[in-house]
């Protein structure tokens, strides 16, 4: 079976994708134009930084990641930084829990 990959959106947490968008704010972009660079509604942008339930999608996560880079690569390369070494921490203690389960089943 074929699955669709989005890219290094994927990868991106729901508060990874919002620290991106934090960094277009600290650009002092408006909900307004955020949301016209990313083909949103505004109110959507808004629920984004005030709904912790709601996050951009990867397709738009994409575009965050495009804006982002243009307004301050080394915050945009942080994130992703941090968002990675997050990922490979959880990936580690699952395969230790996983190789510590299988011990004890061979015990």
């Amino acid at each position: 079976m074929r699955t669709r990959f989005d890219g290094l959106s994927e990868f991106l947490s729901r508060r990874g994708r919002m620290k991106l968008l934090q960094i277009l704010r600290d650009d002092n972009q408006s909900y307004e134009q955020i949301a016209q660079c990313l083909d949103v509604n505004r109110s959507t942008v808004y629920r984004w930084f005030h709904d912790p339930q709601k996050h951009p999608s990867n397709k738009t996560t994409d575009k965050i990641i495009d804006l982002a880079k243009l307004s301050s690569p080394k915050a945009l390369k942080a994130v992703l930084i941090e968002e990675i070494t997050k990922f490979i921490n959880l990936a580690n203690k699952r395969l230790e829990l996983v190789s510590r389960c299988q011990v004890q089943m061979l015990s």
